[in-house]
């Protein structure tokens, strides 16, 4: 069951590691890039990248905080 994004702290963030989205729905992210977190689900966060707002899932391991 999806949860809703954390608090207010985890709505906007830079990511912590890179990942190279390899399946359909997942989204390639490079260290530093600001996302804003949607939901979280079985160790995966759908995310929406700021500079072009493409959404897609990332590894909750990739995603730190500020």
């Amino acid at each position: 069951m999806a949860r809703p994004a954390p608090g207010p702290n985890l709505s906007d963030l830079a990511l912590a590691a890179g990942f190279a989205g390899e399946m359909e729905g997942e989204l390639s992210v490079e260290p530093g890039d600001r996302i804003k977190v949607h939901s979280e689900v079985d160790g995966w966060v759908r995310v929406i990248r700021l500079s072009d707002n493409r959404t897609g899932l990332v590894p909750s391991w990739a995603v730190g905080s500020d």
